[in-house]
């Protein structure tokens, strides 16, 4: 794009993150964040935001997924929160699990679908007590 003299917006810069997320680019994610800010004074919105929790999430690197979604300068929402649970329930973190599911239901009370992922992710780790406990039995 720079080469055809095209200036990149957060709509490019959204899909170049994407892209490193589903390719495992790493570093080359947190490239295009950083100078989406510093070199194109592009304030990163929450899709900008989500895109770096996935990018951390999909790589196995929780933790800075997780504190990524904690210093946001706006709330997560559902979609950013499930993709971070998502990956706990792929890499079994049953720990960060369970707070992430306290933020889906402070952001949506009557959901009974947070605890049906969580029992999920109890079940893909083998701690059938915990499922079973989150299932009501």
């Amino acid at each position: 794009m720079q080469k055809e003299g095209f200036k990149p917006d957060g709509v490019s810069f959204t899909g170049a993150l994407t892209a490193c997320s589903h390719a495992g680019l790493v570093d080359e994610g947190l490239h295009y964040f950083a100078i989406m800010k510093r070199v194109y004074r592009i304030s990163p919105r929450i899709e900008h935001f989500g895109c770096i929790v996935d990018l951390y999430s999909r790589a196995g690197k929780l933790k800075e997924a997780w504190n990524v979604v904690q210093n946001m300068p706006m709330k997560p929402n559902e979609v950013v929160l499930g993709s971070l649970l998502a990956a706990c329930t792929n890499h079994g973190d049953i720990n960060l699990a369970k707070r992430i599911v306290k933020n889906l239901v402070a952001l949506d009370p009557g959901s009974d679908s947070n605890y049906v992922l969580l029992s999920n992710i109890y079940a893909a780790v083998g701690r059938w007590e915990g499922a079973r406990r989150l299932g009501g039995e």
